[in-house]
C-alpha cells in the first residue's frame, strides 16, 4: 500500500533531526549488520530483487546521485572515536590479498577502461590527478634540455611534461607553441620497460607525425656521453633539417 509513496520534504526533515544522537543497541546493530549482508537470500530471490530495481528505474545511480554521493563522502568529518573504530575493524583483514580476476574479467577492464580514455575529459581529468599526485617536474635531463633549448631559441621552447599539453593519447616534453616537440627518452623506460610500439622511437615519431607534429627524440645516453653532439642535433631540429638522434 505504501508503493510509490513519497515523503514531503517537511516529513524527510523532522524524520532527519530525531535520527541525530540516536544509538541503536548493540542487537539492533547486529540485525542491520545481517541484513546488509544479505545472508539467507538465495540466487533466486536475488535476480528477482535486482529485476525488479531494474524495473523502477533505480538499478543505476544518475549522474546527480553520483555527485550528491561524492559531495557528502567528500564533507563527511568522522569524530576521532570513531576513526579509531573504522581503523580497528580494518586490521588483519585479507579480503583482496592473493585474489586474481578471470580472464574474461581482464579483457572486460581492459574494453571499459580503453572506452573511457577515448573521452578527453576523462583523461584530461586522470592526467591532473597523476601530475598532482606525483608533484611532476623536469628531471635532471630535462633540465639540461630545457638549457639548450633556451640557448638556442630563447623564449620560444615551454615545458609542457607535467600534462599541459595532450596530443591524443600522449604527453609530449617540450613544444615550441608550433608544430614541433622534443620528447626525452629515458634509457630504463624506453629500453628496458618498453610497453607497446609507441613506446619505441619509430613508434613515436609515426603518432605525432600522424597529427600533424615533427619532433626529435634525445635519448638519455645520448645526453650524458655526448652532450655537443645533442647540442648540435637541436640546432639542425629548430632549423627545419629534423635530424632525429638514433640509438
Amino acid at each position: 500500500m505504501f508503493k510509490g509513496f513519497k515523503h514531503s520534504e517537511e516529513s524527510k526533515e523532522k524524520m532527519r533531526q530525531a535520527k541525530i544522537g540516536c544509538t541503536l543497541p548493540d542487537e539492533h546493530k547486529k540485525k542491520i549488520g545481517l541484513a546488509s549482508k544479505r545472508i539467507g537470500i538465495s540466487p533466486e530471490t536475488r535476480a528477482k530483487m535486482v529485476a525488479n530495481r531494474k524495473a523502477r528505474g533505480n538499478y543505476v545511480m544518475s549522474d546527480e546521485q553520483r555527485q550528491k554521493l561524492c559531495v557528502a563522502r567528500r564533507n563527511r568529518i568522522y569524530k576521532d572515536e570513531t576513526r579509531e573504530k573504522i581503523h580497528q575493524s580494518l586490521l588483519g583483514q585479507k579480503r583482496a590479498l592473493g585474489h586474481r580476476h578471470t580472464k574474461e574479467m581482464l579483457e572486460h577492464l581492459s574494453e571499459v577502461h580503453k572506452e573511457l580514455w577515448k573521452d578527453d575529459e576523462y583523461a584530461s581529468r586522470v592526467f591532473k590527478g597523476m601530475q598532482k599526485s606525483l608533484n611532476q617536474r623536469p628531471n635532471g635531463c630535462e633540465t639540461i634540455i630545457a638549457g639548450m633549448l633556451e640557448e638556442i631559441q630563447p623564449d620560444t621552447w615551454m615545458y609542457v611534461g607535467d600534462r599541459s599539453l595532450k596530443i591524443g593519447r600522449k604527453n609530449p616534453d617540450f613544444w615550441n607553441g608550433g608544430g614541433k616537440l622534443v620528447e626525452h627518452f629515458g634509457d630504463y623506460w624506453h629500453v628496458d620497460k618498453v610497453r607497446c610500439y609507441e613506446e619505441t622511437e619509430k613508434g613515436r615519431i609515426e603518432f605525432f607525425e600522424k597529427r600533424g607534429y615533427k619532433v626529435l627524440i634525445i635519448w638519455e645516453h645520448d645526453l650524458k656521453k655526448h652532450p655537443d653532439i645533442v647540442r648540435e642535433k637541436i640546432k639542425e631540429f629548430v632549423n627545419n633539417k629534423n635530424l632525429l638522434l638514433t640509438k
